[in-house]
This record gives C-alpha cells, sequence and structure tokens, in this order.
C-alpha cells in the first residue's frame, strides 16, 4: 500500500460523517459537467485538510497558503494542475476570476507544492465518488470551501452564475460548506 493510497483512506475516514450531500449533476461518458455541493463541520475539515496540506508540501520548503481561510477558493486546469487559490482576501478577484472562466485562467502556470485534485476530492465522499470522472473529463475544476449562511457570499453568487454558464464552458464545481 502507497502513502498515497494510506493518505487517502485516512481522509475518507476523518470526513466520513458528512451529511447533507447533494448531486445536482452527474458526469456520463457524454462528460457533462459534474456539480456537487456538500457539508462537513469545520473541525472534520481543518483535520482532514491539514493532512493534504503537510503531504502537498515538498520537503524543505516553507508551508505555503493553507484553506483554513474562508471562503476559499481552487481552480484546476483540466490537467489536474492548481492553478489558482482565492480566499477572503482576494475575494474581488476571485469573483471576477470565475466570472470570466475559462479564458481568467487558461495562461496561469500550475501552482508549486499544491494539493492534488484527487487529494481534494478524496476529502469528501461524494466528491470522491465522481473522482474518477473528474479526473479524466479534460475540464476545468472550481473546488470551493465556505461556510453554510443564509445569504449567498459574493462567492457563492459567483460560482452559482458559473454553473449557469459551465454546461456550455465544460466546468466541473465543488462547494463545500462547512458548519460549526
Amino acid at each position: 500500500m502507497t502513502y498515497g493510497m494510506r493518505l487517502s483512506s485516512l481522509l475518507l475516514l476523518a470526513l466520513s460523517p458528512l451529511a447533507g450531500s447533494t448531486q445536482s449533476v452527474s458526469a456520463h461518458a457524454d462528460q457533462v459537467p459534474v456539480a456537487i455541493d456538500a457539508q462537513a463541520s469545520i473541525r472534520e475539515f481543518v483535520m482532514a485538510e491539514a493532512a493534504v496540506e503537510r503531504a502537498a508540501q515538498q520537503p524543505g520548503t516553507p508551508r505555503g497558503n493553507t484553506m483554513l481561510s474562508i471562503p476559499n477558493v481552487l481552480i484546476y486546469s483540466p490537467t489536474g494542475s492548481l492553478v489558482y487559490r482565492g480566499n477572503a482576501s482576494t475575494i474581488e478577484k476571485t469573483s471576477t476570476v470565475l466570472e470570466t472562466m475559462p479564458a481568467s485562467v487558461q495562461q496561469m502556470s500550475p501552482i508549486p507544492a499544491a494539493p492534488s485534485l484527487t487529494d481534494m476530492l478524496n476529502l469528501v465522499p461524494s466528491f470522491k465518488s465522481q473522482a474518477a470522472n473528474v479526473l479524466h473529463d479534460g475540464h476545468y475544476v472550481v473546488y470551493v470551501v465556505t461556510m453554510k449562511r443564509d445569504v449567498p457570499t459574493a462567492t457563492q453568487k459567483s460560482v452559482t452564475a458559473l454553473r449557469g454558464r459551465s454546461a456550455n464552458l465544460s466546468i466541473d464545481t465543488f462547494i463545500l460548506y462547512l458548519q460549526e
């Protein structure tokens, strides 16, 4: 068993009690974009996310930004490389990036020592169930971690608008709502 397989198993166990997962669109052979929402407690996510960040960190390099800043938006290229990471301090820029995708991210370079798309999908059981489809569909992937709120945030509104356009753009979207 490889380290990656053990890490994935550990992460799945850490987040297995998720409630309220919903899948609004599923991927099929015709490569329809995936749009899935799920919920987790903050504690569960922080523990699992820290393990992913440690695994992604290259030995001898300083630890990069973590996802502990909420909301957090990760955008992966069709090859699975993280090309954009937005957080609470970049909300306006992130909204612009989301509103103009895919053009806004096509020339972005991969972020070194970043969490892999596979590891991020494996954090949440309902996301993991779509990993095989998503990793091979050639789509951009938008992965959002945000707090569950009664009033949608600017990030949530941007992702909702993106989902409305994603069928024509081949963009998969995953939103993880954290609750206390």
